[in-house]
């Protein structure tokens, strides 16, 4: 619902997709550390002579082959590729068409932009300069 408020702003919206991505990555990244951490720990294996080993040991398989052989970080790595081509993009964009814009303009256009959700500038001036 949030990215609804600023959807029309998209300098807004690719920047909260490409925090969420990384946010996203290291989620991934630290469940994958701490499982191989847990599942490789001599205190949570059963003996070998333990009836219920096999059916354990089955069950662990299936999850090390869906945390550490599926892409799954890889693909939140490309996910923050893409985030960042679109944040670049939208960058690019802003400051092509919004002649002699500062980086203080640029921020000035995305609070502006995310607050009020008014977009109207002009080619020479940002939005967020213009009197009311």
């Amino acid at each position: 619902m949030a990215l609804g408020w600023v959807a029309h702003c998209i300098l807004v919206a690719a920047l909260c997709m490409l925090i969420i991505a990384c946010i996203d990555f290291n989620t991934r990244r630290v469940i994958n550390k701490e499982m191989r951490e847990y599942l490789e720990h001599p205190d949570y294996s059963l003996p070998k002579n333990d009836p219920a080993y096999h059916a354990l040991m089955d069950k662990r398989a299936v999850a090390e082959w869906y945390l550490f052989k599926l892409w799954q970080l890889s693909k939140e790595a490309l996910r923050i590729a893409g985030c960042v081509a679109a944040f670049a993009i939208a960058n690019y964009s802003y400051f092509h068409n919004v002649h002699g814009a500062t980086f203080v303009d640029y921020i000035g256009d995305g609070w502006w932009c995310a607050l009020l959700g008014d977009i109207h500038g002009t080619e020479d001036q940002p939005c967020w300069r213009i009197p009311f």
